[in-house]
C-alpha cells in the first residue's frame, strides 16, 4: 500500500468554505491540496476507474507531468445547441468564490463530441455531446513534484469534520485497490470493415472535390478488434512507444476512450498561445537511409505540401480573430512517431486580454486537418456520406484550469473500449489528386498505433 498524504489543513479549508455559502451562492468549492508520495498513475486509473467515475488521465511523457482525475465533484455538460464558451463562463461563475488551500489551481478534464449536429448511435452512449469534470481527486505531478488536489462543492448543512475524514479514507481505498482480474476475451475476431466500399467512399469525395468548390475533406472508418491485455499495460505500452503524444483516456459508464495524440489544438500558458498545423503523412523507413528518403519525399511532395497549406491558412484565419500577434514557421518540419511522419508547421501567439479559450478552441475545431475546407461544406458532406458515429474521435479532448491554462489535444489514433472489445479509429485528407488505395493504407496505418497497444504481438 502507498503511504498517505497528510490531510493536515482539509478541515480548515472545507470550514472556511461553508462560511462563503449564500443564498446567492447555495454551493462553494473548496479545493485543497498536499504534497504526494510518488504514485503509478496508469495503475491507479485501471484500478479506480470502475469506481471512481468519471476517470480522466492526461499524461505527456516528453513534459515529465501527468493529471490523473477521480470521481465527480461537479461536471459541465452542453447540448448540441449550447457554445462551448457558455461552460466556460459557469466554470468561472463556480470558481469566483472558491477556498483554495495550497499553491494549486483547480481543473477540469473532459472532452468534446467532433459533430454534436451528427446523429448519436449506442457506440457512443456513455459520452455526452459535451463533458467538462471537476474532478474529486486530482494527482498533478509537474516535473517530479506530485500533488493531491481534494475538490468538494460544500452547503450550508455539510458536517465538514465528518466530510474531511471520509475523505482522507476515501483515498486510502483508491490508493489500496488493486487491480482488476484479467479475463480473456469471450472472442478473438476482427470485425473486418469493408475495405472496398471506403475506397468508393473516397473515390466519391474526390469526384465530388474536383466539381464544386470543396477543396478538401476528411473520411474516416473504424475497425472493431479484441482487446487481450489489461489497460494499464496498453497504457504502459502507449507512453513508452509515443513518448511525445499526447495519452489521454476517459472512462464513464461501461465505456472508455483512450490514444496517443500527436496533434495539439490549444496549449495556453498566461497569454501564450501554441497550436499547430499537422497535415500530410508518410510511413517511417526500414532504416536510417530509407526513413530519410521518405521524410525527403513527403518534404518535397506538392499534394502534401498544398493540403498541408489549407490547415495553415486556416489557423491563420481563426487566430487572428482571438490573438494580438501570431508567429508561424514559414515552412514545415518533419514530425516523426514510431510508425508514420508527418508534415508540422508550429504556431504561436499572444492571445487578447478578453479571449476565452473555449470560444478559440471552438473556433478551431474541426481543423482542416480533421473536418475539411471550406469548412461547412466539409461537415455537411462528411453528415452525409461517412458511415460513422465519430463521437469524441477527431474532437478536442484536454484540460483547462481556472486562471486561463488549458491543453486541448485532438483525439486522434485512439480507440472505445467497451468491455473487451475496441472500435479503432482513423480519417484522411482527401483532396483532388487522393487515390484511394493509398487513403486505405495510410488509414490502415494510423490504426496501428492502438492495434499494436490493444493486443499481443
Amino acid at each position: 500500500m502507498n503511504s498517505l498524504p497528510s490531510f493536515n489543513g482539509l478541515l480548515e479549508c472545507l470550514s472556511a468554505a461553508r462560511q462563503r455559502v449564500s443564498t446567492r451562492q447555495p454551493r462553494v468549492l473548496a479545493s485543497f491540496s498536499t504534497p504526494s508520495p510518488e504514485v503509478e498513475p496508469l495503475t491507479l486509473f485501471s484500478a479506480n476507474r470502475e469506481h471512481l467515475q468519471p476517470a480522466s488521465l492526461w499524461h505527456v511523457k516528453a513534459q515529465a507531468q501527468y493529471r490523473l482525475g477521480l470521481g465527480q465533484a461537479h461536471e459541465f455538460n452542453a447540448g448540441h445547441t449550447e457554445s462551448w464558451p457558455t461552460l466556460e463562463a459557469r466554470w468561472h461563475a463556480l470558481v469566483e468564490n472558491a477556498v483554495v488551500h495550497g499553491p494549486h489551481r483547480p481543473a477540469l478534464f473532459g472532452g468534446f463530441a467532433f459533430d454534436r449536429q451528427h446523429h448519436r448511435t449506442r457506440l457512443w452512449r456513455d459520452f455526452p455531446d459535451a463533458a467538462l469534470t471537476l474532478p474529486r481527486f486530482e494527482l498533478h505531478e509537474n516535473e517530479g513534484q506530485t500533488r493531491l488536489i481534494v475538490n468538494v462543492l460544500v452547503e450550508q448543512d455539510t458536517p465538514c469534520t465528518q466530510l474531511a475524514d471520509n475523505l482522507a479514507r476515501e483515498w486510502a481505498e483508491v490508493l489500496a485497490r488493486p487491480l482488476p482480474k484479467a479475463h480473456s476475451p469471450a472472442d478473438d475476431y476482427v470485425r473486418l470493415s469493408m475495405a472496398h466500399l471506403w475506397k468508393q467512399d473516397v473515390s466519391n469525395a474526390v469526384d465530388w472535390i474536383q466539381r464544386s468548390d470543396l477543396d478538401k475533406v476528411v473520411l474516416a472508418r473504424s475497425q472493431n478488434i479484441p482487446v487481450s491485455e489489461p489497460l494499464h499495460e496498453v497504457m504502459q505500452r502507449l507512453l513508452r512507444k509515443q513518448p511525445h503524444a499526447y495519452l489521454f483516456a476517459f472512462a464513464r459508464e461501461n465505456s472508455c476512450f483512450l490514444g496517443a495524440s500527436p496533434e495539439c489544438l490549444l496549449t495556453v500558458q498566461g497569454n501564450r498561445l501554441q497550436t499547430m498545423a499537422l497535415a500530410g503523412s508518410t510511413p517511417r523507413g526500414k532504416d536510417a537511409t530509407d526513413d530519410a528518403r521518405l521524410g525527403e519525399q513527403l518534404l518535397a511532395s506538392r499534394k502534401d505540401n498544398a493540403e498541408h497549406a489549407m490547415v495553415v491558412a486556416s489557423l491563420k484565419e481563426c487566430l487572428s480573430q482571438h490573438c494580438l500577434e501570431l508567429e508561424i514557421a514559414p515552412r514545415p518540419c518533419l514530425h516523426k512517431l514510431s510508425n508514420i511522419q508527418h508534415l508540422l508547421t508550429p504556431v504561436q501567439g499572444t492571445l487578447a486580454p478578453t479571449a476565452s479559450l473555449l470560444a478559440v478552441a471552438e473556433s478551431l475545431h474541426p481543423t482542416p486537418a480533421v473536418g475539411g475546407l471550406p469548412r461547412s461544406q466539409a461537415l455537411d458532406y462528411i453528415r452525409n456520406h461517412e458511415h460513422l458515429d465519430r463521437g469524441w474521435y477527431a474532437g478536442p479532448v484536454g484540460w483547462m484550469d481556472d486562471r486561463g491554462n488549458c491543453e486541448f489535444a485532438v483525439a486522434l489514433r485512439s480507440a472505445l473500449l467497451d468491455g473487451h472489445r475496441a472500435t479503432l479509429f482513423a480519417g484522411c485528407g482527401l483532396v483532388s489528386g487522393s487515390e484511394p488505395e493509398s487513403e486505405y493504407g495510410e488509414s490502415d496505418l494510423k490504426m496501428q498505433t492502438m492495434r499494436e497497444a490493444l493486443a499481443r504481438a
